[in-house]
């Protein structure tokens, strides 16, 4: 066995200590513009042709969102776990969802199984519980496939852009470099900022690692109203993926009124994903909408 020595150690401080300087250089606002970051999103997201992922995600509420501007606080906090894929190839996408669901409207508990595709010429919906209802919109991707609370994530670390603009009036045009020093779990960032009217995007992104968004904040009146923060590990084809993240939520008094633990436990980039992963068929009798 080979004894560690004090030479070693002095080693791997000064490693580490020109590792920790190198970021916190890399971080100085004074250093990057919003074309830089802008720049390094779209060439991420030209790098990401398909993927398809499987995730385990916890939601635990506190408040009882039926409480209206005024919720009121759980006795027991309500946890919900679901299972769910999300599959991409070039604008098609699938999304599958199995979890004990919570009705908001009734507070009732049962098994559900969402599902949502785009097969590039029309959205399919179904929700597989007791009312057996599905949907139809034509022509486009619906929200549930582009902007939902549980695919924000794997949208922000892929498509940051193109969510940004479905969340809500950003145009995609007027982006601005906060000149402070800031930092997200020990990482020094570059905070981002974008704003619409009375809502405001903030992004704390990771200038080392290619700009990656490491958090997410949505401002409402000066509130935040939620938080959504990615923890990446290396990815050979597009540099890094997401692996897990925290996802909270506030009412306009700052209580929060759920959190969301997810937690990436499969995931491939840029191979073929089967045509079929993109079809849904609607079992014999289900009550089905069309909506434009």
């Amino acid at each position: 066995m080979r004894h560690v020595t004090r030479s070693d150690v002095c080693a791997a401080f000064v490693v580490f200590s020109v590792a920790v300087a190198a970021h916190s250089d890399s971080a100085r606002a004074a250093d990057h513009d919003a074309a830089d970051v802008r720049a390094a999103w779209d060439k991420r997201s030209d790098k990401i042709k398909s993927f398809e992922y499987i995730c385990e995600l916890e939601t635990t509420y506190y408040l009882d969102p039926r409480g209206g501007p005024q919720p009121p606080r759980f006795e027991k906090p309500v946890k919900i776990k679901s299972t769910f894929s999300f599959a991409r190839s070039g604008e098609k996408l699938a999304y599958r969802d199995q979890e004990d669901n919570w009705n908001e409207a009734t507070g009732i508990r049962r098994p559900t199984t969402w599902q949502a595709v785009f097969n590039g010429t029309e959205s399919r919906l179904l929700a597989s519980d007791d009312s057996q209802a599905a949907t139809v919109i034509p022509g486009r991707p619906a929200t549930i496939l582009t902007a939902s609370r549980p695919l924000q994530p794997i949208w922000l670390a892929s498509e940051p852009v193109a969510l940004l603009k479905k969340l809500g009036g950003w145009t995609g045009e007027e982006m601005t470099v906060a000149r402070t020093a800031v930092s997200h779990d020990g990482v020094p960032c570059v905070e981002i900022m974008m704003p619409y009217g009375e809502w405001r995007h903030v992004v704390l992104v990771d200038p080392v690692r290619d700009y990656v968004p490491l958090k997410f904040i949505t401002v409402i009146d000066g509130r935040t109203r939620e938080e959504r923060s990615i923890e990446y590990i290396a990815d050979a084809k597009i540099g890094w993926r997401v692996a897990k993240w925290t996802q909270p939520s506030y009412d306009e008094n700052g209580r929060v009124i759920s959190s969301a633990r997810g937690t990436v436990t499969k995931c491939t980039i840029n191979h073929a994903v089967p045509d079929e992963e993109f079809e849904l068929e609607f079992p014999e009798g289900t009550r089905t909408t069309t909506r434009q």
